[in-house]
């Protein structure tokens, strides 16, 4: 696993007189709503005295509800110079004090309620709870302190769920951006908001952090300060793949993430041993048993990853059919077979499964019986690349690009068209056939696809080969990772 260096510039948080209310400010007002019955009777049992020997049992009451271990962290930490480890700090605060500050939150969560809860904030609390439940169990098998990486993972993920708190619409549309790219959902919010949400929850909960924790929360000040840390770094790769896991885990919004479940899942298992993910089920549901209670909240703890992975690759295909203009408009068996192929495109690399499935099935039942794609050569030769049909390879020549006869040959002439170029009853490697071309890649990587008529289908009413050529085009570009050219 390596260490990505995330750089933030300081969030300034101006002073503002009495009407003037900051992101800050905003957030403080409308913290994360609280499992209120819990917390009552964890309030008694603290007036009951039933935590005065054993402060570990409460940290792992309190544990159990992330709005409450947030909000006390803010308080544990007001006083602290610098913030070492704030689970420590807690674990230390005098029990009639953590009780008072309880009893505050009430004023605190008046304007956020579970019973308010929409789909995206009860994903958030299921994202932190998964995340924090990793890192803690990852830390302690690897000898770090379990206390310190959960009190890192909350810290990045208490961002999140304040913004989803309090600015649902802003997080709605970030988490729709995210299902339709890979950038990261808190460097979306930070162009939105013009703040880091991640910072902005270091500033409120930890005041002044150590070295380490700054380093294991992707705030390091350089690359340089990053190196310097050898635990900050261990901190940041158990933060980074537990929150890579609990991604792996909502695949409505994350499906590319989830698309990397078995990189994911070796990490932990490499970590965890083989039982790794069974481990990590009940932990969860364990930690989640808080929620239960409050069905309105819907936090499903199931985390199953064929299931997971089924979701993500529908609403990979969905995405990548969806950016291929032409595929909407050809008929909807063939729509269906597209989706199928786009099923198996993985992205940023050549999908050889994809790629047999589009010709193999996509195409013949397509409407084009026979072709093949010719890629360049660097030396201004066409070479045929990939036969398609029952044609052997070797009957498609080279084509020298330099040939002056391009507009005798359609192979050629597509090469310098915009269009695909149709051409109809001319021979073409010794038979007479109609056929499609157009070029594929871009001028970096050019190459031409050449596909002929299955005269058949040709005939039936509705045929649009242009159109239906330009959808096979466009997912052959995808399955074989090249990027898209000027051409329609």
């Amino acid at each position: 696993m390596k260490l990505q260096v995330l750089q933030h510039k300081t969030v300034q948080i101006p002073a503002g007189g009495p009407k003037t209310k900051t992101p800050m400010d905003h957030m403080l007002e409308g913290w994360i709503p609280v499992n209120r019955k819990a917390v009552k009777s964890l309030q008694e049992r603290i007036r009951k005295g039933e935590f005065n020997s054993d402060r570990k049992v409460l940290l792992d009451e309190i544990k159990r509800d992330v709005g409450l271990i947030s909000y006390l962290f803010k308080y544990a930490t007001e006083e602290a110079e610098l913030v070492d480890d704030p689970m420590l700090l807690l674990s230390e605060a005098p029990l009639d004090k953590v009780d008072q500050v309880m009893s505050k939150m009430d004023d605190l969560i008046h304007s956020n309620a579970f019973s308010n809860v929409l789909k995206p904030q009860a994903l958030r609390m299921r994202h932190s709870l998964i995340s924090c439940v990793t890192a803690e169990i990852l830390a302690e098998k690897q000898g770090i302190d379990p206390h310190l990486a959960y009190s890192v993972a909350m810290v990045r993920q208490l961002g999140l769920a304040l913004v989803a708190w309090n600015y649902p619409r802003i997080y709605t549309k970030a988490l729709q951006t995210v299902a339709d790219s890979e950038e990261d959902i808190e460097i979306i919010l930070h162009r939105i908001l013009g703040f880091s949400p991640r910072q902005i929850a270091s500033q409120i909960t930890l005041k002044n952090p150590s070295c380490d924790l700054r380093i294991g929360l992707g705030l390091a000040h350089s690359p340089e300060e990053a190196e310097a840390s050898v635990l900050g770094r261990q901190l940041a790769i158990i933060a980074g793949l537990s929150e890579s896991f609990a991604a792996m885990n909502d695949p409505d919004n994350f499906p590319l993430i989830t698309r990397r479940w078995e990189s994911i899942t070796s990490d932990l298992i490499d970590i965890l041993g083989p039982q790794a993910l069974a481990l990590l089920q009940e932990k969860v549901t364990k930690i989640a048993e808080n929620y239960k209670e409050l069905p309105y909240l819907g936090l499903d703890t199931e985390l199953s990853v064929e299931k997971s992975l089924e979701i993500a690759n529908r609403k990979f295909a969905e995405f990548q059919f969806n950016q291929n203009a032409a595929a909407s408009k050809v008929p909807e068996d063939m729509q269906q077979r597209l989706l199928r192929v786009y099923s198996l495109i993985r992205p940023h690399q050549t999908s050889p499964e994809a790629l047999q499935m589009l010709v193999i099935d996509c195409i013949p039942a397509s409407g084009f019986k026979r072709g093949c794609v010719f890629l360049g050569n660097g030396h201004n030769d066409l070479i045929p690349r990939l036969r398609i049909g029952e044609r052997a390879l070797d009957a498609y020549k080279s084509i020298p690009k330099l040939n002056h006869q391009s507009n005798d040959n359609p192979i050629l002439e597509a090469l310098q068209s915009q269009i695909p170029i149709k051409r109809d009853e001319t021979v073409m490697f010794g038979e007479r056939v109609s056929s499609v071309s157009g070029l594929i890649g871009n001028n970096d990587k050019p190459g031409v696809l050449y596909l002929e008529l299955d005269e058949d289908l040709a005939k039936l009413g509705g045929f649009e080969p242009v159109q239906r050529f330009k959808a096979i085009r466009l997912c052959l570009n995808q399955c074989l990772n090249l990027r898209h050219g000027n051409y329609v």
